[in-house]
């Protein structure tokens, strides 16, 4: 078989690209092999903690979402997939 049909390992760095990487996670089972966010929020809570103008990450003011969908809820519908939370500050 050939790399093409491998799931691969998805790397996403900043809150942004986390909350993209986990949705794709949860919706592409057989693509994804594994996450790893560098960066992300624990829970889309931290916005509203933080006190984020929309501007700031305005893809992550979706209705909803954090009462439906927060991270620990993406991470849990990626499983049995890992999940690895990292910061930038942190080495390979």
């Amino acid at each position: 078989s050939s790399n093409a049909d491998r799931p691969l390992k998805l790397i996403a760095i900043g809150p942004r690209a986390s909350a993209a990487a986990l949705v794709a996670s949860a919706l592409e089972p057989n693509a994804i092999g594994s996450v790893e966010l560098v960066d992300s929020l624990a829970s889309f809570r931290q916005i509203i903690e933080r006190n984020l103008p929309v501007e700031a990450m305005p893809e992550l003011f979706a209705f909803g979402l954090l009462e439906e969908f927060d991270v620990p809820r993406l991470v849990e519908l990626s499983a049995p997939r890992e999940v690895r939370f990292r910061a930038s500050s942190e080495t390979k």
